[in-house]
């Protein structure tokens, strides 16, 4: 059953002034819109405090918001709070009373939030698309059980570490697409982050980072770097848990993983940087990587390229296209690599003898231009050749391949930007 309602007050200040507190409810869902809480005062939501569980404010008209409210009632009911479209709101305090279970701030004004001590209610906190808020809140240090905590597309410059790091409860932390430009050095504790899974830094201006503070994150799975402006890479990464690291879209054009260890990394992303060669050490830091993504930089088949991949004993999926490369000479016997991607390099010879059933090869717009440049075992299911000088593309499932046959391309292909 929906219901709506519209509130008509009579404001006693300007006593020709007509406020309308708009209300529109569904289920356990209400939203409330153009209200201020000073002038309307609690009637116009008390409807909405009764009977929902998911309130939504749009448009408040206040600067200051204090859930007093919500600390009146008396039931062990939970609120998920929203406010959002209000740029208005400068300030939101949360008391330790209010029993609101995650409270989501998007498109405001926020310059203050005050959560106090002693909060066990709220679990899920967001700040998002605020163009005022430039520190992280001090007060998130009080949100003791908070598991997700993201402050996203706003203003942050620089990341405190203390403010988190004994947030006993916390799994999931998204500092995404703001302007941070340092993380803060602090001396690590080994209770730190005893539960932090994820941490997206993704999307902000950071040159460098001491990848040694996420190592004293023991549970930590994903640690998401893109698209910043990074150049360097300083210290040890070593981490038992981490599983997915991605620095694309950075300028890295080297570093060395000589003294990481990640024993269960199992998609490393670098694409887009700048990257002349494979990171030394690579092979023996992260032995178990299967996903491994180094598209888009200036990599060449020198310094045993090829060689030093095959060591990766469980890679399934290598993509190298828009690099460099002259050739693709893979004589591993590698038995989990199921696709290799080298479309838009200059490659001109391809070899592949040893291969498992479902091996697939995608080498488009390379420089390929005679027959007996290609020795490709029969296993290999699928072979990708469009864009070269010449194409013995072939699909197994649809052909056999004796009857593949090879084609000069004469005309420029313009399919290979």
């Amino acid at each position: 059953m929906r219901s709506m309602l519209y509130v008509i007050l009579l404001l006693q200040t300007c006593p020709s002034t007509v406020a309308v507190v708009h209300l529109d409810c569904m289920k356990s869902s209400c939203t409330i819109t153009d209200w201020n809480p000073q002038l309307d005062g609690p009637l116009a939501v008390d409807q909405a405090m009764d009977d929902a569980m998911y309130l939504i404010f749009q448009n408040l008209t206040q600067s200051t918001i204090i859930f007093n409210r919500i600390d009146q009632l008396n039931e062990r009911r939970e609120f998920n709070i929203y406010i959002e479209k209000s740029p208005a709101v400068q300030s939101v305090t949360v008391s330790s009373r209010a029993r609101i279970a995650s409270l989501y701030l998007t498109e405001t004004n926020l310059r203050q939030v005050e959560i106090e001590k002693l909060n066990t209610n709220l679990r899920y906190f967001t700040i998002a698309e605020n163009r005022e808020l430039q520190a992280i809140p001090d007060s998130v240090a009080h949100l003791s059980m908070v598991k997700v905590l993201d402050i996203i597309k706003s203003r942050i410059t620089s990341v405190n570490y203390t403010l988190f790091c004994k947030l006993q409860r916390l799994e999931h932390l998204n500092l995404c697409q703001n302007e941070i430009v340092s993380l803060e050095e602090y001396d690590m504790e080994s209770d730190d982050f005893p539960c932090l899974k994820y941490m997206d830094l993704s999307n902000n201006l950071l040159q460098t980072v001491s990848m040694h503070y996420f190592s004293s994150m023991p549970v930590l799975e994903t640690l998401d770097l893109s698209r910043n402006v990074l150049t360097s890479l300083e210290g040890s990464c070593r981490s038992a848990s981490l599983r997915n690291l991605n620095l694309s879209h950075n300028r890295i054009a080297s570093f060395s993983c000589c003294d990481w260890n990640l024993p269960r990394l199992a998609h490393f992303n670098v694409v887009s940087n700048t990257l002349e060669r494979l990171p030394s050490c690579m092979e023996q830091a992260m032995p178990s990587v299967s996903f491994l993504e180094l598209s888009g930089n200036v990599l060449s088949d020198g310094e045993h390229f090829w060689e030093r991949l095959a060591e990766l004993k469980q890679l399934q999926m290598l993509d190298a296209s828009h690099n460099r490369l002259t050739s693709l000479v893979w004589s591993s016997t590698v038995l989990s690599l199921r696709y290799v991607i080298v479309r838009n390099n200059r490659i001109k010879e391809l070899s592949v003898p040893f291969a498992r059933e479902g091996f697939n090869i995608d080498a488009d717009c390379n420089l390929i231009e005679r027959r007996d440049a290609i020795s490709v075992s029969r296993n290999v299911t699928y072979l990708q050749m469009q864009c070269n000088p010449i194409d013995c593309s072939w699909n197994r499932e649809l052909v056999r391949r004796e009857e593949v046959h090879c084609v000069e391309n004469l005309v420029p292909c313009n399919n290979c930007l």
